[in-house]
């Protein structure tokens, strides 16, 4: 199984799922694009104050019900971009990356955080 991701800086192997949360933090990039066998399943998004997790099949966010969905939170993606994300897709650092790796593992979405 070939594990990359894109960040603003191009693309970056990963060894194995084991080694994902190493990878995206030694890259410190805010955008991280997760292609396994060249297949975008995801993405991991984070800004030093909040993280978010994505699923490309359906469109699925990571989702906090507590915060609102009209303030919004400012995430750099991979084109350089400054976009707003709402805070209602903003989870806990931890739990998303917990999340992101269930995701490059499995496929599905972690039944550890709730989805939007």
């Amino acid at each position: 199984m070939a594990i990359r991701l894109q960040t603003i800086a191009g693309f970056h192997d990963v060894e194995s799922v084991d080694h994902l949360r190493d990878a995206v933090e030694s890259i410190a990039e805010a955008t991280n694009w997760l292609f396994i066998d060249d297949e975008m399943i995801g993405a991991f998004f984070h800004n030093g104050e909040h993280a978010c997790v994505y699923r490309d099949s359906d469109g699925a966010w990571s989702h906090n019900p507590e915060n609102s969905e009209d303030e919004f939170a400012p995430f750099v993606l991979e084109n350089g971009q400054l976009d707003d994300f709402p805070l209602s897709h903003c989870i806990e650092y931890d739990a998303a990356m917990d999340a992101f790796i269930e995701l490059a593992r499995t496929g599905e979405l972690s039944g550890k955080i709730k989805w939007y």
